[in-house]
């Protein structure tokens, strides 16, 4: 009951998406973590997102841009620097672990103009969404318009433009299904 009432408490005073909520993001970015217990930057999101499970961890910095529209399933770890952008809605399903340094954004910017500024043309957006079970590994990009599948492993440094089927491993610039990750018919698990 206390913790309800804090986190209503929290959303009352700092709105999703508020110079607020940004301020104080960058402030629980840096407080002092506890080992092996849950942070300050993790409680905030649960308390202010619009969906966050139970359970997520933070190992480092996470920077989350246009909050409003980013929803975080139960058990998510996000590593230090990962950057989520939320121009359309992202959706991080339960059980996924995202590695150091990933990216994900749901918009791009517009740059058919070239006697146009790049930054007053707006964007171009489209959600993203990682199913359950998924793991991505350091150094990712996962672009607008992508639909992460089930049990899914993304490879480190690879960049996901397309949507990936479920339960395979995906690589590269751009990523590609390198395997599955269910056993043929007949063979030894």
């Amino acid at each position: 009951m206390i913790k309800e009432l804090a986190y209503a408490l929290l959303r009352r005073v700092t709105p999703v998406g508020s110079q607020r909520w940004y301020l104080m993001q960058s402030l629980v970015a840096v407080l002092p973590r506890t080992r092996g217990g849950p942070c300050l930057q993790s409680r905030f999101y649960e308390a202010t997102l619009p969906a966050c499970g139970s359970g997520l961890q933070l190992f480092g910095s996470v920077y989350l841009h246009r909050p409003e529209k980013i929803r975080i399933g139960s058990r998510v770890i996000l590593a230090q620097g990962v950057h989520i952008t939320g121009h359309d809605w992202v959706t991080v399903g339960d059980d996924v672990a995202i590695g150091p340094y990933t990216v994900m954004n749901s918009g791009d910017h517009r740059h058919a103009d070239p006697r146009r500024l790049i930054g007053s043309q707006g964007h171009v957006v489209a959600p993203i969404a990682i199913a359950d079970n998924v793991w991505i590994a350091a150094h990712c990009v996962i672009l607008r318009g992508v639909r992460i599948g089930s049990g899914v492993v993304v490879a480190a440094m690879s960049v996901v433009r397309e949507d990936v089927p479920d339960n395979v491993v995906v690589a590269g610039v751009p990523a590609e299904v390198k395997r599955s990750r269910v056993p043929a018919a007949g063979s030894a698990s």
